[in-house]
């Protein structure tokens, strides 16, 4: 609904990510599930069909290349509806 606030949220959060590189696409999509799933590594993994440890791995890149820091089980919910926001708009621009 708000497409410039998204663009400069996006650009902030996720700047450092390529969208032509499937890795970083890779590293956003898990992230996402990461928080669709109520940041549970588990829920996450089974939903992925990935090992826990790979799940763990994928957010860690993510949070070296990106301000992007999703925590287990919790964390500032306007942190967690921040980032969803950038990663559906990342994931969804072409490019």
């Amino acid at each position: 609904a708000q497409p410039v606030l998204g663009g400069l949220l996006t650009t902030a959060l996720l700047g450092s990510l390529d969208p032509a590189n499937p890795f970083h696409r890779e590293l956003a999509g898990t992230a996402l599930a990461y928080l669709d799933h109520g940041q549970r590594l588990r829920s996450t993994a089974e939903a992925l069909h990935l090992h826990p440890n790979t799940v763990r791995y994928r957010l860690d890149r993510l949070a070296e290349l990106t301000p992007l820091a999703l925590a287990e089980n919790g964390g500032r919910v306007l942190d967690a509806v921040r980032s969803w926001w950038a990663l559906h708009r990342w994931l969804d621009a072409p490019g």
